[in-house]
């Protein structure tokens, strides 16, 4: 039988994506500053995926409604809190657009994950399925963000 959310997918961008900054070459057009900007999104992008693993972890292990629920709360809570880190970041100006699209898809995810939360909570699979789609696409585009920051530095 599928699984309505399939946890097996959650995060599979990730898996692939690289983990660490590189190293090997710098562009010589960052600064100091923007290079530190880069890596503290970095740091933020890095901790949002984290915490997804987590509620797909969840998902894929718990047998009851409630302890789900709670994870995705939990996860949204977090992300929210990870949002504002980033709203009071500086970024350089290289770096703004990307900052502006991770604060736009760290807002639709927890969106999703409250989504999926409600959803698990008073049984509704309409919202599981479209907090659980939801919540793999925007973490889905905050990789690719990730990534991009990864290649630039």
């Amino acid at each position: 039988m599928e699984s309505l959310f399939r946890p097996a997918q959650v995060f599979q961008w990730w898996r692939s994506s690289a983990f660490e900054p590189k190293l090997t070459s710098r562009s010589a057009t960052l600064t100091s500053t923007s290079d530190a900007g880069a890596h503290e999104l970095i740091r933020i992008l890095d901790e949002a995926a984290q915490m997804g693993q987590q509620v797909t972890e969840t998902v894929s292990t718990s047998v009851e409604a409630q302890p789900t629920a709670n994870a995705a709360s939990i996860c949204r809570w977090q992300l929210l809190n990870l949002r504002q880190q980033l709203a009071d970041m500086e970024p350089s100006r290289a770096f703004r657009s990307l900052r502006e699209q991770a604060l736009k898809h760290l807002d639709a995810a927890a969106s999703a994950a409250q989504s999926l939360s409600y959803g698990y909570r008073l049984h509704n699979l309409d919202r599981i399925c479209d907090g659980g789609e939801a919540f793999d696409e925007h973490l889905a585009a905050l990789a690719r963000i990730r990534t991009r920051l990864a290649e630039a530095g």
